[in-house]
């Protein structure tokens, strides 16, 4: 035998042993016990999201599975939870830990741009399985492999706005206020580019830092340009609410299309006024299945019942919850849920091509999924509806669907 021919059938039985153990690996049996961890934001400037939101969601789901047996893939389940204490740094630290020290086998969280994508490699290096949330069109599958996002990305839902500009408030030019998280700077990247594609003109561009005081100089430039409407896209209630509070103090009427005044409305009503949504002048993005024409019976949307289980599960808590944004972690965490137990696997691969393969057949609260193997996040354009009165409710707790 040659000496090429040698090293050719080296490398031959190198890559089938490589190969053997790559399946054995992925083969090996389930842990005795199945050990998720849940990254959240429990403290620091934060935390009233994710107490009105992330957490109760995320407590409902688990108490569903506990109520159906306790077991995933047959095991049983524990949940390690961490405090990311509303910190990047401090989120990267406790993904390490839960990642590194504690063994987790999959995660969900954290639930911000600002600390998904940070935390996104310590998941991707460990191949776990996760399911997070955040609006930046950076989580790509090339960052996050195994991790999806339960939310739409700021490439969708920035044209969703940019459409509704022009269609339904036949704007002709607009400017753009946002704070300088890592999704808002991506956000109006993407809608400088959804702008463009659309010749919509943008006569102004404005950044703030995250969580700022005074906003007052933006804000005058920007009325200064003269826009028919105003883009506010934030990633923290507090400075989406600023935007709308300094403008209602300098007497700017201009209407609005904002990220998130209809899913955190309940810190709009709290940060600005009982009064912030009468006007009808803020139109905030949101959940096509949050919202009912007035024929359609109470009680009996998807998302009706939902949150008939959610106010039976926690009555005291219930008035105080972001009920808009309740479904998108609990419908996060089920479908990371459904993966484990139908693979019987917590491989990250093998659970990430599952949840590409089946998400658009899940049974969402939120709507229909719609990831793919190109693109992580669980919902599209078809999801989305825009509502201005996200304080008026149907009895049964849907929004009135505008336009019907």
């Amino acid at each position: 035998m040659t000496r090429f021919a040698r090293i050719a059938l080296s490398l031959l039985l190198a890559a089938a042993s490589f190969e053997v153990a790559s399946e054995a690996a992925a083969q090996q049996p389930l842990p005795a016990r199945i050990k998720i961890g849940i990254l959240d934001t429990l403290t620091g400037g934060g935390a009233t999201g994710s107490a009105g939101a992330t957490q109760p969601a995320l407590k409902l789901a688990i108490k569903e599975l506990q109520d159906a047996g306790g077991t995933l893939a047959g095991r049983p389940v524990d949940f390690v939870w961490a405090d990311s204490q509303s910190d990047p740094t401090q989120a990267v630290n406790e993904a390490r830990r839960l990642v590194q020290r504690e063994h987790v086998n999959a995660m969900i969280g954290p639930f911000s741009a600002a600390f998904t994508i940070p935390t996104a490699p310590i998941y991707t290096e460990a191949k776990i399985a996760s399911v997070i949330s955040g609006t930046s069109s950076a989580m790509t599958p090339q960052l996050t492999p195994y991790g999806f996002v339960g939310y739409y990305d700021s490439g969708i839902y920035m044209r969703f706005m940019a459409d509704y500009a022009i269609n339904t408030l036949k704007a002709k030019s607009v400017a753009i206020l946002a704070s300088g998280g890592a999704a808002d700077v991506q956000a109006v990247e993407d809608f400088k580019k959804a702008a463009g594609e659309r010749n919509l003109t943008i006569v102004g561009i404005e950044q703030h830092e995250v969580r700022a005081t005074d906003i007052t100089p933006q804000m005058l430039r920007l009325r200064r340009a003269n826009p028919d409407v105003l883009i506010s896209n934030a990633s923290f209630p507090e400075d989406g609410a600023l935007h709308i509070k300094t403008m209602n103090e300098m007497g700017w009427k201009v209407p609005v299309l904002s990220s998130l005044s209809v899913l955190l409305a309940g810190s709009y009503l709290k940060l600005v006024g009982p009064d912030v949504f009468k006007g009808e002048n803020i139109h905030g993005i949101t959940f096509n299945n949050f919202t009912a024409c007035k024929n359609v019976p109470l009680g009996e949307p998807v998302f009706a019942k939902f949150l008939a289980r959610m106010k039976a599960f926690d009555p005291q808590n219930f008035d105080r919850m972001f009920q808009q944004s309740l479904t998108i972690m609990y419908d996060s965490a089920k479908l990371l849920f459904a993966a484990i137990d139908a693979t019987k696997s917590v491989d990250g691969p093998t659970v990430a091509a599952w949840i590409e393969a089946n998400n658009a057949n899940f049974p969402a609260v939120s709507g229909k999924m719609g990831a793919t193997k190109t693109n992580h996040f669980l919902f599209g354009g078809d999801a989305l509806w825009m509502v201005t009165r996200p304080d008026v409710k149907r009895a049964d707790g849907l929004l009135n669907k505008p336009g019907c």
